[in-house]
């Protein structure tokens, strides 16, 4: 062997045993290379989860933006609690009439007093309008016209071709504020369906009812951001099934079907003096990114009850009626007729009978601790439910002020 071929013989086995060390490092490299990724990863994602929970805070910060400091000062005869305690030598337990309002629970549940959360709490018994047993279909069959009948059917084909119009021009403001609407096929699917099809079975007044129940959805979804609202009487009915309470409904179908509201012919007057829908408030909050606390809201929170209705005008606009001329002697009188039939088919009718129901629950288990929360319409505006328990059945209602 010569020289040259000892030479070659050693470079390759220097060359093979660098390739050696290369590979071992390589080895040694791949997981520090993997914990360093990692790592890195692991920073940005972290960062993320801090901006979601910051932005997060910022918006529970707005949703809660009406609070307790910020409420105007007024007369103490012109605030409450929204919780009364029922009295009577014959109850052996504790029980209360509690005043919810069918918003969003999440902007009022913190300004809801301790002792209103305590009562709830310790309720044996939970007492809502409805609850979700019994809001099934068969409970609302009395809103709808017989025989499969539509409001063409029953309109002139005059005033329907103006209902048609305002639903229409309802629809495309919608689209507007919403562009999701018109984007995603089955929310577009859903809400002409409700507004095109099932609503228009409906008898006229409870038309007005649903309607305006929808809209007032339709806008706390935006506010929200949710696709689902929580409202305060719900979240009540989720913590009473939480804590395994009893629920009972404090309404029947005679309250929600009563023939004060049945009548079609008096009833689509109505259809003359349809809201006209604004989604301004919403534009305003999406511009800000801010949620925008609405009057009932901020009244909730703060404790004010409505002021007294003094003129027609203040009547037309709590029921969300827009008279043509306030001054028209013929209109104020079918405007006045139709406003006397809704308050006492909506709140004299169903006062009464929660005032029945109420008092059955209470003289049936006297000894169980009850909660009946209701919309506090129902124990604040003239013949309430507190009125008829004192001076029908004998309690004594007792207001349970603030600390």
């Amino acid at each position: 062997m010569n020289i040259f071929s000892v030479q070659k013989s050693k470079l390759k086995e220097m060359e093979d045993e660098k390739k050696i060390r290369e590979k071992e490092l390589e080895e040694v490299d791949k997981p520090r290379i993997y914990y360093v990724t990692r790592m890195i990863c692991n920073i940005i994602l972290c960062f993320i989860l801090i901006v979601i929970i910051l932005c997060l805070l910022y918006s529970y910060k707005h949703i809660h933006s009406v609070v307790k400091d910020d409420c105007p000062k007024v007369p103490e005869e012109q605030k409450s609690s929204h919780l009364w305690e029922i009295r009577s030598d014959k109850l052996k337990a504790k029980s209360f009439l509690f005043g919810t309002n069918h918003i969003h629970y999440e902007a009022v549940w913190d300004s809801v007093s301790s002792t209103s959360k305590e009562a709830i709490l310790n309720a044996d018994v939970i007492g809502l309008e409805r609850t979700n047993t019994n809001a099934k279909t068969p409970f609302m069959q009395c809103y709808f016209l017989e025989n499969n009948k539509t409001l063409q059917d029953v309109l002139s084909p005059e005033a329907y071709a103006n209902f048609e119009q305002y639903l229409k021009g309802i629809y495309t403001k919608m689209i507007t504020i919403h562009p999701r609407v018109k984007l995603d096929p089955r929310l577009n699917m859903m809400i002409t369906d409700t507004l095109f099809n099932r609503f228009m079975h409906l008898k006229p007044f409870y038309f007005y009812l649903m309607f305006s129940a929808f809209i007032q959805q339709f806008k706390e979804s935006l506010s929200f951001q949710a696709p689902k609202i929580i409202t305060l009487d719900s979240y009540i009915e989720y913590l009473a099934i939480q804590s395994n309470k009893t629920l009972v409904s404090i309404e029947t179908e005679e309250s929600r079907c009563n023939p004060v509201l049945a009548e079609i012919n008096e009833m689509s007057v109505i259809f003359n003096y349809l809201p006209d829908i604004s989604f301004d408030d919403i534009k305003a909050a999406e511009k800000s990114s801010i949620i925008k606390s609405s009057e009932t809201i901020q009244r909730y929170r703060c404790g004010i009850l409505r002021k007294p209705l003094k003129t027609n005008r203040d009547r037309y606009e709590r029921y969300g009626f827009l008279p043509k001329d306030y001054n028209d002697e013929k209109e104020t009188e079918a405007i006045d007729k139709l406003i006397k039939r809704i308050e006492k088919g909506t709140l004299e009718v169903r006062n009464s009978i929660m005032a029945l129901k109420i008092n059955d629950f209470l003289t049936n288990n006297a000894d169980l601790s009850h909660v009946f929360a209701a919309g506090l319409d129902h124990y604040t505006e003239p013949y309430n439910v507190r009125e008829i328990l004192e001076k029908t059945y004998g309690y004594k209602i007792v207001e349970i002020k603030n600390n």
